[in-house]
């Protein structure tokens, strides 16, 4: 198809293609459906380079038109390279886009906006969190608000404890371990993670704590 050929010779996209391009984007979207597995995932790596870089504000139109056509694993997709570009983005430049739309997204994806939050959805966004940076506390505070998924390993684990969010937003850590410990997570096979990160933990009010510790004994997890 056109796309094979274009995912093929568009590893990134020239911006000036991009602003051309991006009406184009919004109409194949429609029909994300019938590309093959790697020409989907190539389409959306574009797709969202095109609403970071390009669409001025992709809330109200291109945002909604991927999540009415993406499939569940698209989606999934989507979120896991929103956390790809995270990773390698400096600070400011995740600023940029944090103020641009990316809070905005979040928060409408909290409220079930524009469709309800998938598990695979919610755990790409755990896989991230630890790399949020300045962001890790408004993002807890989104999170805390619904349900978690359960199982989520020890990927997201292993990335808090390498991170210093955990000694710099201590209260965000202890608040968003907590709540994936009573949302059926028992960290089997990674409570060494868990240790590790409780070592670090510094200026955690009782309250916090306390319900920290109560979760923990509820899995069957000892800190001593």
């Amino acid at each position: 198809s056109a796309w094979e050929g274009f995912n093929f010779f568009s590893k990134h996209l020239n911006r000036n293609v991009a602003d051309a391009m991006s009406p184009v984007f919004l109409s194949a979207v429609e029909h994300i459906d019938c590309l093959s597995d790697e020409t989907r995932h190539g389409f959306i790596e574009m797709y969202l380079v095109l609403l970071i870089y390009v669409i001025t504000n992709p809330i109200p139109v291109y945002i909604p038109a991927f999540y009415k056509y993406a499939s569940n694993q698209d989606r999934a997709t989507f979120m896991r390279e929103i956390g790809h570009r995270i990773k390698t983005m400096k600070d400011d430049s995740i600023e940029i886009w944090w103020n641009s739309w990316l809070q905005k997204y979040m928060k409408n994806l909290i409220d079930n906006r524009p469709v309800r939050p998938s598990e695979e959805e919610l755990r790409e966004v755990l896989y991230w969190l630890p790399y949020a940076n300045s962001y890790f506390v408004e993002v807890v505070r989104m999170l805390c608000k619904i349900k978690l998924p359960d199982k989520v390993d020890g990927l997201f684990l292993h990335s808090l404890d390498s991170s210093d969010v955990v000694s710099k937003y201590s209260t965000s850590t202890v608040l968003i371990l907590t709540k994936l410990l009573n949302s059926g997570n028992t960290f089997d096979f990674h409570q060494t993670y868990i240790k590790s990160i409780v070592s670090k933990l510094q200026d955690v009010g009782d309250k916090e704590m306390n319900a920290f510790k109560e979760a923990l004994l509820k899995n069957n997890i000892c800190m001593d």
